[in-house]
């Protein structure tokens, strides 16, 4: 995901930076310095971006829950 494509999704949601921060469970100001190019955007975010996108954020969770992965192990998100 480039940084345009994020910041594009995140309108398309009506969201401010702010809230989707809060529904990635990021730090305040990380979805602005990915969508300025500053900080990378990891696979899991994008695609948690994704999901949000395609159903509108509906019940707009407090946080999106990405299971991690480690050594093709998966973990169930707490």
């Amino acid at each position: 995901m480039q940084p345009d494509e994020l910041k594009a999704l995140r309108k398309a949601l009506g969201w401010r930076q702010g809230k989707l921060d809060a529904a990635l469970g990021l730090s305040p100001g990380y979805v602005g310095k990915m969508e300025r190019g500053q900080k990378p955007i990891e696979k899991r975010t994008a695609l948690a971006v994704r999901y949000l996108a395609l159903t509108g954020g509906v019940n707009e969770p407090a946080m999106v829950a990405v299971p991690r992965m480690k050594l093709g192990v998966q973990y169930d998100a707490d």
